[in-house]
């Protein structure tokens, strides 16, 4: 079962279907699909949510030292 697919604008058709806006959309990697249908999921990398994180708490200790 592929459940993630190359963009082919089918979210837009749906979205149009029901009548809702369509706010955006996310690339995914599809290697999520291939291990979550293996049921290997937790062998994912996403190396680039640890960058992420870092930011996210670096935002976060900037937040407090203002809020002194």
């Amino acid at each position: 079962m592929n459940t993630i697919r190359k963009n082919t604008g089918e979210h837009r058709e749906v979205s149009s279907y029901l009548g809702i806006p369509l706010i955006g959309s996310l690339p995914m990697d599809p290697m999520i699909s291939v291990l979550g249908d293996e049921g290997r999921i937790e062998e994912y990398r996403a190396d680039f949510l640890l960058e992420i994180a870092y930011m996210l708490e670096q935002l976060e200790k900037a937040e407090r030292r203002q809020d002194r």
